[in-house]
């Protein structure tokens, strides 16, 4: 492996300015930046491969989960372990944000973008671990919830809802900013042997106009008010912002707090806790669809739109720092070194001078242009060379135009 920092690339850029001194080029760093950018949108290097395991684990009813903020392209999608014990070897393939909504087939992803926040999209064969807490079809469907603080007017929703029959409704006064719905009298629910590895997941309905003074939700449960385990969301299930209508809301219980002893036996004591701005009443919430599930965590391989990183190993976009890493090998070297002069050419050189050592570095990138004498010309151009080292191992998105009968 090699080390080439920022302060290598320095000194390596200096004598391709042929006696020009590098405190012309003002932003140094930026320059890098800039032509890391270009040369990440015309190849995949392959030194900027990573492999981690997702913050979330998948689970049979959870579609939407969060993604790393270096993400550029999917390599592979996999269990962290027993990948051949796994129906259709976790054999993830890519489709576009339409086709994966309206089929939602096993072992396919899409990646989604949401206000300038990113997430993935994926559906993993069911392991059939989802079981239903409360069907919220009415107050008294499970045990009886009851409303306290600013919370009131608990009533049975029959239009507006995700599953059965119904959805329990409640009214906000807008006084103090939290509410909850307690209910001390639901069915036992035995889930000690997932060790709180395990999550819950609810949906919420904000009604129009009020998305903005939601701040976060709570969910505990437990055996009392002494014994419980807690968990605050500030986001949807997939790191996006509350927004009107229904909310995903997932609780990992994994990272809740436990409060006094929990056996995790009974889960008999229940409370949603709402907070948000105070301010005017918020009529119609609608809560519904308390499921749990056991899930699995998955690793992502995938390629990096990083081209740089600290000295500590932190990825980053753009470098801050002479001792910043390059993430390249001898091959993208090149190519990083020579995309950066054609920037730098164009600060340092004018007139006729310009132009021909534009073109001598433009000629390095791409090559000599085909022709309809020469179909192979003989300099291909750094990239090319490149791809042809280092075809992209990138999962292709495919779609289905048609479905036939047969």
């Amino acid at each position: 492996m090699i080390n080439i920092t920022l302060a290598q690339l320095k000194s390596d850029i200096t004598p391709m300015l042929k006696g020009t001194s590098l405190t012309q080029v003002i932003d140094f760093y930026g320059t890098a930046a800039k032509a890391a950018n270009r040369m990440l949108a015309r190849i995949a290097p392959i030194e900027t491969r990573r492999t981690v395991t997702m913050t979330t684990p998948f689970y049979d009813n959870v579609q939407d989960y969060p993604l790393v903020s270096d993400f550029k392209l999917p390599i592979d999608i996999r269990p962290q372990a027993n990948r051949r014990g796994m129906p259709g070897q976790s054999y993830f393939s890519g489709t576009t944000p339409r086709e994966f909504d309206v089929k939602m087939d096993a072992n396919s992803f899409s990646i989604k973008w949401n206000n300038m926040i990113r997430s993935i999209r994926a559906q993993r064969l069911p392991a059939g671990n989802v079981a239903v807490m409360d069907y919220f079809d009415s107050p008294t469907s499970n045990g009886t919830w009851i409303a306290n603080i600013d919370a009131s007017n608990l009533y049975t929703e029959p239009l507006n809802y995700i599953q059965g029959n119904g959805a329990t409704g409640f009214d906000l006064s807008g006084a103090t900013g939290i509410a909850n719905l307690l209910n001390s009298t639901a069915s036992v629910f035995d889930l000690s042997a997932y060790r709180y590895e395990d999550a819950s997941m609810i949906y919420f309905w904000i009604p129009v106009g009020s998305a903005s003074r939601f701040t976060s939700f709570n969910l505990l449960r437990g055996e009392d008010s002494s014994n419980y385990i807690s968990k605050t969301v500030t986001t949807k299930a997939d790191g996006t912002a509350f927004t009107d209508g229904w909310n995903f809301l997932l609780f990992d219980w994994s990272t809740g707090v436990k409060v006094g002893t929990p056996t995790n036996l009974k889960n008999t004591y229940r409370k949603f806790t709402t907070n948000y701005t105070i301010g005017s009443a918020i009529t119609g919430c609608l809560i519904d669809s308390w499921t749990n599930a056991f899930g699995q965590l998955y690793e992502m391989e995938y390629y990096s739109e990083y081209m740089f990183r600290s000295s500590t190993g932190v990825w980053k976009a753009v470098p801050d720092d002479d001792n910043d890493l390059v993430n390249v090998s001898p091959s993208s070297y090149e190519i990083l070194k020579t995309e950066m002069m054609v920037d730098i050419t164009q600060i340092i050189r004018l007139g006729n001078q310009r132009s021909s050592e534009l073109a001598d570095w433009r000629m390095m990138l791409n090559g000599q242009p085909p022709s309809r004498y020469i179909k192979d010309p003989q300099y291909r151009g750094l990239y090319a060379d490149y791809l042809l080292m280092f075809p992209s191992s990138t999962i292709l998105t495919k779609t289905q135009y048609y479905n036939f009968d047969c």
